[in-house]
């Protein structure tokens, strides 16, 4: 590899840190949306995103209570949650910094601009932020900035070691946040849920479609919104950018370049890991989640993308 572990490890990250920006954004901006038109759907679903960003304790310690305002507040503005809009913005600022000889300046200005205009508003007036109005103009612009980034990434950076580590950083990211949404929102999927809600399970599915960013690209493939057809588009459509094995093979494709070869046998342990994940997600049969077992399977697949996490870095940045 020619490319120093440093700088690899740094704009893998900075790409990790923006892709969890936007999930976070638009999740936000999609449960607050679906708050006003159901809120008897959407109030669970606000103390399960702070969980499943594993800070469950320390949103406990800073308010005495669940309420849609302090999960937002906690989300964006905290500094002391590391994985809030803002700390992430942070430390994808600061990777980026560490590389500006490495990326262009069109990466270094975005990336600092949205930091800026996020860290602007949680200094002057974020209660405003937390208030239905404005809100959805808020994440969203955070959103497109997010989209923006990549597309100067893709447009300004060299198609060389440095940009696959970004697409790495990218595709893994985005795996594991699909995971997240499909399980804080798997009680919409069960029998149970669903039979309490009759009519009402449509509005259940077109949840988890939005919080997705799924919604359009879904009726392109599905006339009729059920649990299996949306299992099946998120977890095995390969056209779909945020389909868990769309991400998958993202992954092995960058891991393929990166290894400098094209004639399909492994070079290292996250090849050999993400290889095997592929074959057993081409191989799973939906129909046999809907009835249960969503969970644990989602746990799994959790588990099995840190494990490549790992991997990454034992295999790429971890100085010998």
């Amino acid at each position: 590899m020619h490319i120093l572990s440093r700088v690899a490890d740094s704009i893998y990250w900075l790409n990790r840190y923006v892709e969890r920006v936007e999930n976070y954004a638009r999740l936000i901006e999609t449960y607050q949306q679906l708050s006003l038109e159901n809120a008897e759907v959407t109030d669970p679903l606000w103390l399960a995103l702070v969980e499943s960003t594993a800070d469950t304790q320390g949103f406990q310690e800073t308010y005495a209570e669940i309420r849609q305002e302090h999960v937002v507040e906690y989300l964006t503005f905290n500094r002391k949650n590391p994985n809030s809009i803002i700390s992430c913005l942070y430390l994808a600022k600061e990777n980026a910094r560490s590389i500006r000889e490495k990326i262009s300046k069109d990466m270094w200005e975005a990336i600092n601009e949205l930091y800026t205009e996020v860290a602007e508003h949680a200094a002057t007036n974020p209660e405003a932020l937390l208030n239905d109005t404005g809100t959805s103009a808020f994440f969203r612009g955070i959103r497109r900035s997010c989209h923006a980034f990549y597309g100067i990434s893709d447009g300004t950076l060299n198609h060389d070691e440095t940009y696959y580590f970004a697409l790495l950083g990218r595709a893994i990211e985005r795996a594991d946040k699909t995971t997240r949404i499909l399980d804080l929102q798997s009680y919409m999927l069960t029998p149970e849920t669903q039979a309490q809600f009759g009519e009402g399970q449509i509005f259940l599915g077109l949840a988890l479609l939005k919080a997705t960013s799924a919604h359009e690209m879904f009726n392109q493939a599905f006339a009729k919104i059920t649990v299996e057809n949306i299992l099946e588009f998120l977890l095995l459509s390969r056209t779909f950018p945020r389909a868990i094995i769309a991400s998958l093979l993202q992954i092995e494709f960058a891991l393929r370049c990166l290894a400098g070869e094209h004639k399909g046998f492994f070079i290292n342990a996250a090849q050999k890991k993400v290889q095997r994940l592929l074959l057993e997600t081409r191989h799973l049969d939906v129909a046999m989640l809907v009835g249960g077992g969503l969970n644990a399977y989602l746990d799994n697949l959790q588990v099995r993308l840190n494990e490549i996490g790992i991997e990454i870095t034992n295999t790429y940045f971890t100085a010998a």
